[in-house]
């Protein structure tokens, strides 16, 4: 299997060579910036692009054209302010402009000063920065070995389940990976995975892309069948985590292109239940539940269309929480559609399959799912269907999740404010969602920032209260 395989069918990749190519080109070419990194940003690119007359929109079709990936334009506006491009995205945009690295200020001149270095304000932030050098040398035993130091000692994240020695590999050695190497994927996709519940998504994207760039420099390789399908499952497990990530950062095109990367390496992978998941969540991209069901540009046929796909692939055999929240996905676009009759089934059938999670099936997304988690999903829907019990229902479900995941909480607490206004108590409503608001903010989760104008909506009548105008006032700069 070549690396295009593991696309979205509309795209194409460079050959691996082409990747390792365009890599070595960078490096080789002294002061070597970071992808992700933030520097003052890159004006020259602006002014290239407008010397052609360009919009951000073309230039994100332009590189399309060359590398057959969507790029959305608010990725071309952050590398416009400050943004490293990945490696392929630097070669490929010297190549439209016709000009070097230096010239589109990607990288430092030799002869140039270097540039301060600012200090870290966080551990976390050293972590983040710790993990992305990892992935930019792993041959680097030392880094290896402080990212773990940093993560265990500072207590940010459960010590990862890695061996730092199963993680290097000579580049020439890539047609030989083992069972150690794989294991050690694993476990770092499955860390990566844990810190969605305490990082912020755009801070957190970028290791996960460099992790993905390298597992898809290994299936760039041959290899035994059960190495390159487990390989597979990993890449995708990790494409699905890049997904959220986009997803709740409002990067649609690319969560779209991750969920279908997903999508294709579990068919690839043999795995239904990766899979199913990755259907599941492009089904996020039209549904309007998400956004606490507001009028949005939503497509709720769409999205039951991609449920029920994802639940005839996932089968019965499929772990228990997934069919769970396959099945919660389900009701909550039913309710979006009023249709109470099939809400309420779906519900149903949820609250079976959450009756049969098994503790070993807590893993992944689904590590916390419980009672508490399908009662956010059944709050929103009687939000949604205007039945009276939703408040009580979401106080419930706030009852059952931790403090530090934050996206999860600020989302019910959103909804809760939403059943306080719906009651008629603005004061109760703007205080609930100023709590969501601040976790929300706090970690720029653009999703609950959207879902929380659903809130405002509902507090039209009382736009005139102080409570009201404040919170108005404070969504707006968020």
């Amino acid at each position: 299997m070549h690396v295009h395989l593991l696309l979205h069918p509309r795209c194409t990749m460079p050959s691996l060579t082409h990747v390792q190519g365009a890599s070595e080109k960078i490096r080789s070419c002294g002061g070597v910036r970071v992808a992700g990194e933030q520097r003052s940003g890159s004006p020259r690119l602006r002014i290239e692009r407008d010397r052609r007359g360009w919009s951000q929109e073309r230039l994100a079709r332009e590189l399309h054209l060359h590398c057959g990936r969507m790029v959305s334009p608010s990725t071309i506006s952050r590398w416009e302010h400050g943004e490293i491009p990945k490696p392929l995205y630097r070669e490929l945009l010297c190549e439209i402009f016709e000009l070097d690295a230096y010239e589109l200020e990607f990288v430092e001149h030799p002869d140039a000063d270097p540039a301060p270095t600012a200090p870290l304000d966080s551990v976390s932030q050293q972590v983040l920065a710790a993990v992305q050098q990892v992935f930019e040398d792993w041959s680097d035993d030392q880094r290896r070995r402080e990212l773990l130091r940093l993560v265990g000692v500072q207590g940010l994240a459960p010590v990862l389940p890695i061996d730092p020695d199963s993680l290097a590999w000579p580049a020439h050695n890539l047609r030989r990976i083992g069972g150690r190497h794989l294991d050690g994927l694993q476990a770092l996709t499955a860390s990566l995975g844990q810190m969605q519940d305490t990082v912020a998504p755009d801070a957190l994207l970028t290791p996960v892309h460099a992790h993905l760039e390298s597992l898809t420099t290994l299936l760039g390789s041959s290899h035994p069948e059960p190495s390159h399908r487990r390989l597979c499952a990993i890449a995708g497990e990790t494409a699905l985590i890049a997904g959220w990530l986009s997803f709740h950062t409002d990067d649609h095109a690319d969560a779209c292109e991750h969920f279908d990367i997903a999508h294709a390496a579990g068919q690839r992978a043999g795995d239904c239940s990766l899979q199913a998941h990755a259907l599941g969540g492009k089904r996020a991209l039209y549904s309007a539940a998400p956004l606490g069901g507001c009028p949005t540009s939503g497509d709720t046929a769409t999205a039951l269309a991609l449920l029920d796909q994802a639940i005839a692939v996932a089968g019965s055999a499929a772990p228990a929480p997934l069919r769970a929240w396959l099945a919660a996905c389900k009701a909550e676009d039913h309710a979006v559609d009023g249709d109470r009759t099939e809400c309420y089934r779906a519900l149903q059938r949820s609250q079976e399959a959450t009756d049969q999670v098994q503790p070993h099936e807590r893993v992944g997304r689904f590590r916390h799912w419980d009672d508490a988690r399908l009662d956010a999903h059944r709050g929103l829907c009687q939000l949604l269907l205007g039945a009276e019990e939703a408040a009580a229902t979401l106080r419930r479900a706030l009852r059952g999740i931790q403090p530090v995941r934050f996206e999860h909480r600020s989302a019910v607490l959103t909804d809760l404010a939403a059943a306080y206004a719906r009651l008629g108590e603005p004061e109760k409503a703007c205080q609930t969602a100023a709590e969501a608001l601040t976790l929300a903010a706090g970690a720029n989760v653009r999703t609950c920032l959207r879902r929380m104008r659903g809130v405002l909506q509902r507090l039209d009548a009382w736009r005139d209260l102080p409570t009201v105008q404040d919170l108005t006032q404070r969504l707006m700069a968020a």
